[in-house]
């Protein structure tokens, strides 16, 4: 009998993390991850991968400011299992899992009681929903930074064995991405305010040496950075508001509509003020209060905007409102604050659905339709397709399905195809957004009206998904001019072989002739 009793909350968490996981990857996969192609910035991480070992580590010393972990992992993943693009979402998906887990176990740790609502919270963070499958490094990252904190939340009192396993996992973090200096220095804190000195002393040590390889990288990077931070008081301002409101509400809800402001701050303002004194007292919970003022502070200092790079701190918060809701009191507030996040959460699971995305464009891109229709096309006649789309790139040159001409050709995965050097009769154009060719933008649109004279009237124009995000994004990027269609599609049949020559000849004359040829820049 007694036995039996203590198997079972060993069942029950079980049973409980199995039904998180479950939830989560039902809800990711039909909201998002069926069906979607890759957006740029995976792309460019499968053109990192394609170098052996050593290569990713020159690559990344020298020209990629992300360190290597999460590309020796996607290529460690990709020689086991194949590289396609199942295995990289599942690769990522399994880290994201691992990651939730780890939550879950925490919130445990931290004497949550309602599994049913530490369960619901983690499965519908937006953050999660969104990122969890990315081809990048924001899961692996994840996962570590989870596996530190249910490491030393575990006991009461930090072991030193602990100790150990958690500044281990910091510092392989610090190998994934440099965000880990704020995970870092919000543990360091947490041990000081214990008064536990020479832990914290030991901690910084321990993550200091299994760093110090990639040290001079690391100042390089810091150095010559120019993404990482903008100066300017008000921009740090608008940073630090704009990434609260993302680690609660996701990047699927507009932050130009005050609606969602006025419900998630009437949501998270009174969970804060009646809880948070409470939280601080005890010795555990205060390193989750620590970790997002930290985080918090460090986007007020630094303009720190990307909040898709805080996919753990948006589930940390997680923690604390499942873990507020049940010390806040009176019970009538608490359950009103988590009606109010489940209604954000609700509202950004169909935004997802829908296709809407604030923080990235290219995530919603739909480029399996457009292959689709280009496939259809290209059956017909000898095609030659012009884009300036990475993904759409990359998809036509595994085709194969005709030739291309694209600013990415060095991103393509396999050579550029053509169709057995017959001689194209039919031009095809697709039109999207420019997204970091935006620069070009003059250039390219002269090129489209001397080309629409050579080609004439197009024989049929497709245009694919309206934007239903383009308001938000006029007002985010003011002064820049979107089209109001994700994709257009302009087709000219019996175009005549030298028209042909010449169109394709002043396309790939806008990326190469007076400039250096266009690399990406980093994430």
């Amino acid at each position: 009998m007694e036995e039996n009793t203590k198997r079972r909350p060993v069942l029950d968490t079980v049973r409980s993390v199995a039904v998180l996981v479950c939830l989560w990857v039902v809800l990711d996969t039909w909201a998002y991850v069926d069906k979607r192609a890759y957006y740029e910035d995976e792309i460019m991480s499968l053109h990192v991968v394609q170098k052996s070992f050593t290569g990713i580590l020159r690559h990344t010393y020298h020209k990629d400011y992300h360190p290597f972990g999460y590309y020796f992992y996607l290529k460690a993943l990709f020689s086991v299992f194949g590289s396609n693009k199942a295995i990289a979402f599942a690769g990522s998906m399994a880290l994201t899992a691992v990651a939730l887990s780890l939550l879950f176990l925490t919130f445990l740790n931290l004497g949550g009681r309602n599994r049913s609502l530490a369960v619901l919270v983690l499965a519908l963070n937006p953050m999660f929903l969104l990122h969890g499958s990315a081809a990048r490094w924001y899961p692996l990252w994840t996962a570590l930074a989870a596996g530190a904190l249910y490491t030393l939340t575990r006991k009461e009192c930090v072991s030193w064995a602990a100790l150990v396993a958690a500044s281990t996992l910091v510092a392989l973090a610090a190998y994934v991405n440099y965000i880990t200096v704020v995970l870092g220095a919000g543990i360091v804190l947490w041990l000081l305010s214990q008064r536990e000195f020479r832990k914290a002393l030991v901690f910084v040590l321990i993550v200091g040496v299994l760093f110090a390889p990639w040290l001079p990288a690391f100042h390089t990077h810091l150095t010559h950075s120019t993404t990482q931070f903008m100066r300017g008081s008000l921009m740090r301002i608008k940073s630090f508001a704009y990434v609260g409101f993302c680690l609660l509400l996701g990047q699927t809800i507009s932050p130009w509509r005050i609606a969602p402001w006025i419900v998630g701050g009437t949501a998270l303002a009174p969970l804060l003020a009646l809880s948070v004194t409470a939280m601080a007292r005890d010795k555990r919970r205060r390193l989750i209060v620590l970790l997002l003022v930290v985080v918090m502070a460090f986007c007020l200092l630094c303009r720190y905007q990307r909040a898709r790079s805080l996919m753990f701190f948006s589930g940390v918060l997680s923690l604390y409102v499942a873990l507020a809701v049940e010390t806040v009191r009176p019970r009538r507030v608490a359950a009103a604050c988590l009606i109010l996040v489940f209604g954000c959460n609700a509202v950004a699971l169909a935004n997802l659905k829908r296709g809407v995305h604030y923080h990235k464009k290219g995530l919603s891109d739909p480029v399996p339709a457009v292959m689709e229709r280009l496939q259809s096309l290209c059956q017909r006649k000898p095609t030659v397709v012009l884009t300036t789309n990475l993904p759409l790139t990359y998809c036509l040159s595994r085709s194969g399905i005709c030739e291309m001409v694209s600013p990415f050709e060095g991103y393509a995965p396999v050579p550029i195809a053509q169709r057995e050097q017959v001689i194209p009769t039919q031009v095809v154009m697709v039109h999207s957004y420019l997204g970091s060719l935006y620069a070009y933008k003059d250039d390219y649109e002269a090129f489209r009206e001397q080309a629409r004279v050579k080609l004439g009237k197009p024989a049929t124009i497709f245009q694919i998904k309206k934007d239903l995000d383009l308001e938000a994004r006029e007002r985010i990027f003011a002064g820049t001019t979107w089209p109001e269609y994700r994709f257009t599609i302009e087709v000219y049949r019996g175009v005549k072989p030298q028209t042909v020559a010449e169109v394709t000849g002043a396309f790939r004359e806008i990326w190469t002739d007076r400039r250096k040829p266009y690399v990406p820049a980093a994430e």
